[in-house]
């Protein structure tokens, strides 16, 4: 039905993504749409602003986590991310030094914070502007785009589609007025029953056509 207008648009690297075992026939955005994989394969990597020196200006942030084994750090070539579970004490820490890394970086870079995650990424980068990029290419180009997401993050994704008069959902317990999505279900099960719904409600109507 989609004729292959389905993308997974994520935070993480590509090659996170294809070693959980992504499967190799579908579109995927990787780093906010940074990086990008069609279904046929073929892969686009857009290189920011200053991502040459985003290793030298963490290096501080880097020896801080292997002082701190509670500490996860991520480094995602383009972006670096930092996974905070210890005490306030330790996230402020982190903070600090990311902070000096972004100013090192200068305006192309920002810090984003969510949940007990920290990361320091592209500015331009955003899950909005890679669902702007698939929808100007076929075979998402002339379709009104769904997008559904479950983090902070899709947030910029939520706007876009809206303004797209597209169709949002947010999934998980998020409080009234919290997130710009039309639509919120509360766990992933729910999502999923409401998918196959869809599809039952698709079926019917193929079958009356």
């Amino acid at each position: 039905a989609t004729q292959g207008a389905v993308a997974l648009i994520s935070s993480r690297s590509l090659e996170s993504l294809e070693s959980m075992g992504l499967p190799g026939n579908v579109n995927v955005a990787g780093l906010y749409g940074l990086q990008a994989r069609a279904f046929d394969g073929t892969s686009v990597i857009r290189m920011p602003e200053n991502y040459n020196r985003v290793r030298g200006a963490t290096a501080d942030l880097r020896e801080l986590t292997r002082d701190h084994p509670e500490l996860h750090l991520e480094d995602k070539g383009l972006a670096v991310s930092v996974r905070c579970p210890g005490p306030a004490g330790l996230t402020r820490m982190v903070l600090m030094h990311m902070q000096d890394a972004v100013l090192r970086l200068g305006p192309a870079y920002h810090l984003v914070a969510r949940n007990n995650v920290v990361e320091i990424k592209p500015r331009k980068a955003n899950k909005g502007n890679a669902i702007r990029d698939y929808l100007v290419n076929p075979p998402f180009r002339g379709r009104d785009p769904v997008f559904i997401g479950d983090d902070i993050s899709d947030e910029d994704a939520f706007g876009v589609v809206n303004d797209l008069r597209g169709f949002t959902v947010r999934v998980g317990n998020v409080r009234r007025g919290m997130t710009r999505a039309r639509c919120a279900l509360p766990s992933v099960s729910a999502l999923l029953d409401w998918l196959e719904q869809l599809l039952r409600d698709n079926g019917a109507e193929t079958g009356r056509a």
